[in-house]
């Protein structure tokens, strides 16, 4: 599945926190100075620059204030793909895999229009050479980390938590996953990130098959081939209970510490998805 760039050509993809950096970039920064957009005024202080000084409102009111302003900030994005056994599922599409690539290419696509450093890093699977695309603003970046994931074969088990705590700071973290990540690894790793004061955003990938599994008589876990299960319909209807009872759990921790979770179809529009995701922190802000 390749994502249609040209679609996502409209869209911006905002910080959902102000950005910590200090390169000039398009993000709402930590920071005040001297940006173009005028944020506040506040008494002058002792030690403040007199450039900061607003000389026509000292003349008008006889009392000295200084003109705060939001800088801009660049955001950078580290984007964690999850490539172990489950996302090949189904066997015969693999519509797990394509939908995380694809979602992984334009989200990429997004932060990089914005002029923020892209990186990935591909966790599981095989590949012919490298699964870790440094960040970078170069020109080529979307188009390498494309080719970079059209190399990779999904299979095996690995842990999510070492790949997202490589980079743990400021930025955005995004993982791509359908989020059957075992034990508490990439949990700590994202709780890092947020308290260093970055975003964290959960792209959960589930196929329609695992929503609602055909009637075959038993299930194999891709990543635990000695494990077949029988799945009669009753156990069907109450599988399809507990997986929305589960999903809606995820969300919920994810939300509650400050990240974002989306938990999309593999077979549905790409595009809708990805405008989804980036339609969030705008909310929001609007919320707020």
């Amino acid at each position: 599945m390749r994502v249609p760039l040209d679609a996502l050509q409209s869209l911006a993809w905002p910080a959902r926190r102000s950005a910590s950096g200090t390169r000039s970039g398009t993000h709402p920064s930590t920071l005040r100075g001297r940006a173009p957009e005028l944020s506040a005024y506040r008494a002058y202080r002792s030690g403040d620059d007199v450039r900061d000084m607003d000389w026509k409102l000292l003349a008008r009111s006889d009392r000295a204030y200084v003109r705060l302003s939001e800088d801009r900030a660049i955001h950078p994005t580290w984007i964690v793909v999850d490539a172990t056994a489950s996302m090949a599922f189904p066997v015969a599409t693999r519509a797990k895999w394509e939908a995380a690539c694809a979602l992984a290419t334009g989200l990429a696509f997004l932060a990089h229009k914005a002029g923020d450093p892209v990186g990935l890093r591909v966790v599981g699977g095989s590949a012919p050479g490298e699964t870790t695309l440094a960040p970078s603003t170069r020109r080529d970046v979307v188009p390498a980390l494309a080719a970079l994931l059209a190399g990779v074969t999904p299979g095996g088990r690995a842990s999510l938590g070492p790949a997202m705590a490589e980079r743990a700071g400021g930025g955005r973290l995004v993982v791509v996953s359908d989020a059957l990540e075992d034990g508490d690894a990439w949990r700590d790793a994202a709780n890092r990130w947020l308290a260093a004061g970055g975003d964290v955003v959960v792209v959960q990938v589930l196929s329609r098959e695992e929503w609602t599994p055909a009637d075959q008589g038993s299930v194999v876990d891709p990543e635990d081939p000695g494990g077949e299960r029988e799945l009669g319909a009753e156990a069907r209807a109450g599988y399809a209970a507990a997986l929305s009872a589960w999903v809606r759990r995820e969300s919920d921790w994810w939300r509650a510490r400050g990240a974002a979770f989306h938990s999309l179809v593999a077979e549905d529009d790409v595009v809708q998805g990805i405008r989804a995701i980036v339609a969030e922190p705008l909310a929001a802000a609007e919320a707020r």
